[in-house]
C-alpha cells in the first residue's frame, strides 16, 4: 500500500498570505537601504525631497499585508483546490512584483539628489517603479475573487 497525501485547500492561501508579506517586506527593506544610502548621499538642500523613496517603499510593504488580510480571510472558506490555488497565485503575485517594484525604486533612488539632478525625472520613475507593485496587488485581487 502506498502512502498518499492530500493538499488542504485551506492552507493554500495562508502560504499565500505568508509569500506575500515576506517577498513585499524583501523589496521595501531593499529599496529603504538604498534610498536612505540616497538620502545620505544628497546635497544639503536636497535631503528632504530624496525621502520620497523611503515613503514609496514603505508603500510598497502596505500592498503585501493588504493581500495577506484577504488571503487570510479567504482561508475560512475555502473549500475546493482551485479557491486553494487561486489564494497562493494570488499571494505570490503580489510577493513578486513588490519585490521586484522594491528593486526599482531602490536603484532609482540610490545615488541621491544634487542640483545637477532632474527631480522631477526621479518622481516619476519612482511613481511607474511604484505602479508594478500596485498592479501586482490589483493582479492578486482579481486572481482570489476567481
Amino acid at each position: 500500500m502506498e502512502p498518499t497525501t492530500t493538499i488542504s485547500p485551506e492552507i493554500l492561501p495562508i502560504i499565500g498570505a505568508g509569500l506575500s508579506i515576506t517577498l513585499s517586506i524583501i523589496g521595501s527593506s531593499y529599496a529603504t537601504t538604498l534610498s536612505s544610502k540616497g538620502v545620505q548621499n544628497s546635497n544639503q538642500g536636497y535631503q528632504m525631497k530624496a525621502m520620497i523613496g523611503v515613503v514609496i517603499s514603505g508603500v510598497l510593504s502596505i500592498y503585501g499585508v493588504i493581500v495577506a488580510v484577504f488571503l487570510g480571510n479567504k482561508a475560512n472558506y475555502c473549500g475546493n483546490l482551485v479557491c486553494g490555488m487561486g489564494g497562493l497565485v494570488g499571494g505570490l503575485v503580489c510577493g513578486i512584483s513588490n519585490m521586484f517594484a522594491g528593486y526599482a525604486v531602490g536603484k532609482i533612488n540610490e545615488d541621491g539628489l544634487s542640483e545637477s539632478s532632474n527631480f522631477k525625472l526621479i518622481i516619476l520613475c519612482n511613481i511607474y517603479a511604484e505602479a508594478l507593485g500596485l498592479y501586482g496587488l490589483i493582479v492578486a485581487l482579481i486572481i482570489m475573487s476567481l
